[in-house]
């Protein structure tokens, strides 16, 4: 049942996110305003929150209806959290932790809150737009997880409600002159903090709880020596795609990473002594871009060390620079130079086949969401699980499909006309080195056809992560992006001509 009550300043309330009437996940918030128009929060940095996970601890995404809540910190940022009424969106606004300092602003497309005795429902539906902060009046929003939205809409989990408002949101919201006056007063309450909400004050002061939940479900306040670590990762709330702390769980494309001091521990492929003869190999000649093997854990994880950094989901507008370029294509080169001298074995199980000519050790998925970030510039790459012997261009090919990017308007993280991806996989090139030039261009649609190839193998072999990728239409982005592609070849080729 619903309720007109509101909230006064300051009140801890708990913010439920819920399918039917069974919790999705619960996040204690502090109330900064509540007026007839819109509800303001603020989620604090330190927070526990109750996050939706599987039968074996991994942190779950909407699209199944078999879940238990277990308790999660949110240590990243503060967030302010706007929540208009009868709006399918709310506007988030990150803040460094303990400060004033905006990180970045976010729509979060979501089901219009509802008041309720405990607090507010509504539910994330896993479509955001992002936006760096620093510009109080326009913005440059990025759409992200379109291809995701995009799977459960077609899967049938959204209602035709839920689509039909959610894309009539976007439409509206894509200027670039967005919320301005909304912005402008969140701006202004940023310096307002104080102590991490949590869920027993929350339930105390509004004297109910969820009915599914009772009080041995919720977390203790957490700890006042949690570790806050401030970072600038990718606006995204409830989804566990927190950077890792000293103890987290990170979840990527395929497996589930877990941070343990100075190392990690991760599932290991079966070309994990391979893999960590070529790492041994690159820091033995001087390439310190990458982890460094440390062994084996008693469950068969390979361990790795931890590269300190961010790393970005989707390139967002403020590492679409030329110093992030040039450094990523800094760094690859440094990786195939000091892998030169590396001597794969006959029987080594790479994932991919080797690929003649067999010149360097190619990384084999140089892409942001492999790129440890440090103050706008590419420091290291992880997750080499897709190495293989083959050609420099190979690799610098799928590198400036990710970095320019050469993906056509119908990809959510493409951006930028024919003539400015040119001009970006040029810049890229010129960075690497005078072995690679135009002749990328044509080497990407193979490249994207050989991943294509590798998707459906695995996933006609039982591989679920492949099978769900496929179902989520990767492939069909891969397929559009090859014509896209091959339709502008003549002018992306004519960029390296430039100047």
């Amino acid at each position: 049942m619903s309720t007109s009550r509101r909230w006064p300043v300051g009140g801890q309330i708990m913010l439920r996110h819920s399918i039917g009437e069974r919790t999705w996940a619960l996040v204690p918030v502090t109330v900064l305003r509540d007026t007839a128009e819109a509800t303001l929060l603020r989620i604090s940095a330190g927070s526990l929150y109750l996050a939706p996970h599987d039968d074996h601890g991994r942190l779950l995404r909407l699209g199944t209806d078999r879940w238990t809540l277990a308790p999660r910190a949110w240590t990243t940022h503060d967030i302010h959290y706007l929540l208009p009424r009868d709006r399918w969106f709310a506007l988030g606004l990150l803040l460094h932790a303990g400060t004033a300092e905006a990180v970045s602003w976010y729509l979060n497309f979501q089901n219009p809150p509802v008041h309720r005795p405990w607090g507010i429902d509504t539910l994330d539906l896993e479509l955001d737009m992002v936006a760096p902060a620093g510009r109080h009046g326009q913005l440059r929003w990025s759409l992200k997880d379109a291809a995701r939205f995009r799977y459960l809409a077609g899967s049938g989990f959204f209602s035709k409600e839920q689509m039909r408002h959610t894309v009539a949101a976007v439409r509206e919201l894509r200027g670039s002159g967005t919320l301005r006056d909304e912005r402008a007063d969140m701006l202004r309450s940023a310096g307002r903090h104080g102590p991490p909400a949590d869920m027993a004050t929350a339930a105390a002061f509004c004297g109910a709880l969820p009915p599914d939940l009772a009080l041995r479900d919720l977390p203790a306040p957490a700890s006042p020596h949690l570790k806050v670590r401030s970072a600038t990762a990718d606006p995204v709330l409830l989804r566990g795609e927190q950077r890792m702390t000293e103890q987290q769980e990170f979840r990527g494309g395929v497996n589930v990473v877990r941070r343990h001091g100075d190392v990690v521990h991760r599932p290991a492929s079966p070309a994990a002594p391979a893999i960590h003869r070529l790492l041994r190999h690159l820091h033995d000649h001087g390439f310190h871009g990458a982890p460094q093997p440390r062994g084996f854990d008693s469950e068969g994880n390979e361990i790795l060390t931890f590269l300190d950094g961010e790393v970005p989901d989707v390139l967002t507008p403020e590492l679409r620079t030329p110093e992030f370029l040039a450094t990523a294509a800094a760094l690859l080169r440094g990786l195939h130079d000091a892998s030169v001298t590396f001597r794969p074995r006959p029987d080594d199980p790479w994932i991919f086949p080797v690929r003649q000519p067999a010149e360097v050790m190619c990384h084999g998925d140089v892409a942001q969401y492999n790129s440890v970030v440090k103050d706008g510039l590419a420091v290291g790459f992880i997750d080499f699980d897709a190495a293989h012997p083959g050609p420099r261009i190979w690799d610098v090919a799928y590198a400036v499909y990710r970095f320019a990017p050469l993906q056509g308007p119908d990809n959510p993280e493409s951006f930028g006309t024919p003539q400015e991806q040119g001009r970006r996989a040029a810049e890229f090139c010129r960075a690497y080195g005078p072995e690679v030039g135009a002749e990328v261009v044509d080497v990407v649609p193979d490249r994207l056809q050989a991943l294509i190839d590798f998707m459906r193998d695995q996933a006609g072999q039982g591989n679920e992560a492949f099978q769900q990728h496929i179902a989520q239409g990767h492939t069909d982005l891969y397929e559009a992006d090859i014509r896209y592609v091959r339709a502008h070849r003549d002018m992306l080729r004519a960029a390296f001509t430039e100047g």
